[in-house]
């Protein structure tokens, strides 16, 4: 059985006629690597309205930057290490041991990337807190 797809709508003012397209995009996260994708944009030839009308790039940009956030995990880790070893870091901020070896992993939370995020825009804060 086919079934047509409905015409794309303009959210602004309701016309049909509406243009898609892809463009590149990059994506790059604090610390990251940049990470070339793919988006939609939708125009409407009626109003000039631009946008993602269908909500379709959110699972475009998502991969995208989970990407770009384990590579950050990576050299956020490594400059740190520079001066503090991972074992010396948990112990300072009272992490479980091998918490940093499974965010190397792809296993980390929101909370793990900004903590990470603080201290490599300023280590001095493990310097005090190993005090």
């Amino acid at each position: 059985m086919f079934y047509a797809t409905p015409p794309m709508i303009c959210p602004a003012c309701g016309s049909t006629a509406v243009e898609t397209r892809q463009e590149p995009y990059t994506i790059e996260v604090p610390f990251g690597s940049k990470v070339p994708i793919q988006i939609w944009v939708n125009t409407c030839e009626t109003c000039s309205t631009e946008g993602d009308f269908l909500n379709l790039n959110d699972d475009l940009i998502t991969p995208g930057l989970q990407v770009s956030t384990t590579a950050s995990i990576q050299m956020m880790l490594d400059h740190l290490n520079r001066v503090f070893s991972n074992a010396c870091m948990e112990r300072v901020l009272q992490l479980p041991f091998g918490s940093m070896d499974l965010w190397r992993a792809g296993q980390f939370t929101a909370s793990d990337v900004a903590l990470l995020r603080i201290l490599r825009t300023n280590p001095g804060i493990l310097f005090e807190l190993d005090r």
